[in-house]
């Protein structure tokens, strides 16, 4: 896993609204933006995704990679059990986004009823 810096040239500035227009259409992802205060940690689950980092400073550490991430930066992330913290003193907002295209398709294809 590495950090990415989000393209202002292409994208404009970073911001929800911005990652919610880059992840089309809305109802194949789920976009699910927070806010940490500074020196949160906790421990969970995750399927694979991709974090934005929108304010703030955080860390992510999983079984065999780690990423540090900062405003303006993404990363993918792995599935699995996970560490989140938040660095430093500051506030960290930030943006998941799941792809959940074929996710609740059934196996010939359709969606289900």
């Amino acid at each position: 896993m590495k950090a990415d810096s989000w393209n202002t040239a292409s994208h404009g500035p970073i911001s929800e609204s911005a990652i919610r227009e880059l992840h089309r259409p809305p109802d194949s992802h789920r976009i699910s933006p927070s806010v940490y205060d500074g020196g949160t940690r906790f421990q969970g689950t995750m399927r694979y995704g991709r974090v934005y980092v929108l304010a703030g400073h955080c860390a992510y550490s999983f079984r065999t990679n780690s990423v540090r991430l900062g405003p303006g930066e993404f990363c993918d992330l792995e599935q699995g059990e996970y560490d989140f913290q938040v660095l430093g003193g500051d506030p960290c907002s930030l943006v998941l986004v799941w792809d959940l295209s074929g996710f609740f398709r059934s196996v010939d294809g359709k969606l289900p009823h």
